[in-house]
C-alpha cells in the first residue's frame, strides 16, 4: 500500500488497468492458469467491481471468494480473516 504513496503510482496503476481492460485476450489467456488459485473480492470493491469475479468461477482451477463489508483491500480491511482463508486454502 505504501507503494501507492509514491509519485506517479496512481498513474502507473491506471496505465496498467486501462491497458488489461483492452486486452481481448486475456480472459482467454486466463484459462491456462495451471495451478490451484484463489480469488478474492471484495463484495463492495468499487475499483474493480465484485461483477468481474464471474471471469474466474468458469476456470477449473480456480477457488473464487467474495469477502462481505470489503472494499478493494480486503486484506488491510479484514487482515484477519483474509489470512484465515488464505490459510485454509492453502492448507487444501
Amino acid at each position: 500500500m505504501n507503494r501507492m504513496r509514491l509519485p506517479n503510482a496512481k498513474y502507473s496503476l491506471i496505465s496498467t488497468l486501462l491497458a488489461m481492460r483492452k486486452d481481448q485476450t486475456l480472459r482467454e489467456r486466463l484459462v491456462e492458469i495451471a495451478l490451484p488459485t484463489l480469488v478474492i473480492w471484495g463484495r463492495n470493491d468499487t475499483t474493480i467491481p465484485v461483477e468481474n469475479i464471474e471471469y474466474f468461477k468458469q476456470m477449473p482451477n480456480v477457488k473464487t471468494l467474495i469477502m462481505e463489508e470489503c472494499g478493494h483491500t480486503p486484506y488491510v480491511e479484514k487482515p484477519v480473516e483474509f489470512y484465515e482463508i488464505i490459510e485454509k486454502f492453502i492448507d487444501s
